[in-house]
């Protein structure tokens, strides 16, 4: 009798642990991974504004969420440097372009994005933190209800804001 328990758990271990193999799995394939999108930026303001785009991984989000914009936007900081942003100066009511066949987005993607920072030099005085309008941080999972895979985002003169709305779940 002793022999045939030792026998059922030998087998159950198996099959327990290919359970687990397929919920993990199962998880995995519910999670929307990341991809590139044609990007549409518009400025809505006369105010001379530039913007920087920069491919960021889920651990590197607290980095830049703390990160001081006005030392950021500061001459020859180094952090923005490292960075290496696609940056343009933008003109009103003269979108900005950004194709999801840039090559820029395949060196974001090599180096694990999974979201888009988008950071625009606004002018004012803003509090530093977390909450600074001049920062807006967007998933690059397939979560939006958009047209032709394009995210259309507009920067204001005291924000940014994502126009193209989320799925809802």
């Amino acid at each position: 009798m002793e022999s045939i328990m030792k026998n059922k758990k030998i087998l159950s271990f198996p099959l327990a642990l290919a359970a687990v193999f397929a919920a993990l799995f199962l998880v995995g394939c519910g999670t929307p991974q990341p991809r590139s999108w044609n990007l549409v930026i518009t400025k809505s303001t006369s105010a001379s504004i530039e913007v920087d785009l920069i491919g960021v991984t889920v651990s590197g989000i607290p980095v830049w969420e703390g990160y001081n914009l006005d030392q950021y936007w500061s001459e020859g900081n180094l952090r923005r440097k490292e960075a290496k942003p696609l940056s343009k100066i933008l003109e009103k009511d003269k979108p900005w372009l950004v194709s999801a066949k840039d090559a820029q987005w395949q060196d974001w993607m090599k180096h694990g994005a999974t979201h888009l920072l988008i950071m625009a030099n606004l002018p004012g005085h803003f509090e530093a933190g977390a909450s600074d309008p001049r920062r807006l941080i967007l998933s690059l999972a397939d979560v939006y209800k958009s047209k032709n895979n394009t995210l259309e985002i507009e920067v204001q003169g005291t924000m940014i804001s994502l126009l193209t709305p989320q799925k809802t779940k």
